[in-house]
């Protein structure tokens, strides 16, 4: 089980990058309160869509949801997707962003940076 930092005065991670599985992420992150169970299972669901598509290079978490903050209202991610070819444009139809966005009501608008949590690809 991964050891996190603690927080700091203000409730964040120290500065830097955090590798974790999205499992660890989900076990330390999204089980303290409802609102947190709430915004993991978002997250969960959004994770999985995207490495269904098996393009995934980089999932990062930051914003609220990584901070000790008790009711985060959403969570925050910046994907790096591996280059598709032309012909492959077929993993395009497994990963509808806009269409989840929309059925989901969810918003793609990011507040300022804060640290970073990376879930690694292997889990």
């Amino acid at each position: 089980m991964k050891q996190w930092p603690d927080f700091d005065s203000n409730g964040d991670l120290p500065l830097g990058i955090h590798q974790a599985t999205i499992t660890e992420v989900l076990q330390h992150f999204g089980t303290s309160t409802l609102q947190r169970q709430v915004v993991a299972s978002r997250l969960e669901r959004i994770y999985k869509l995207a490495r269904s598509t098996g393009q995934v290079a980089r999932f990062v978490i930051f914003g609220s949801f990584v901070t000790a903050k008790p009711a985060p209202n959403d969570v925050d991610i910046f994907m790096l997707m591996e280059a598709v070819g032309r012909n492959k444009a077929a993993n395009g139809d497994r990963f509808r962003h806009a269409h989840e966005c929309r059925k989901r009501s969810a918003s793609s608008a990011y507040s300022g940076l804060q640290p970073a949590t990376t879930a690694s690809a292997g889990d």
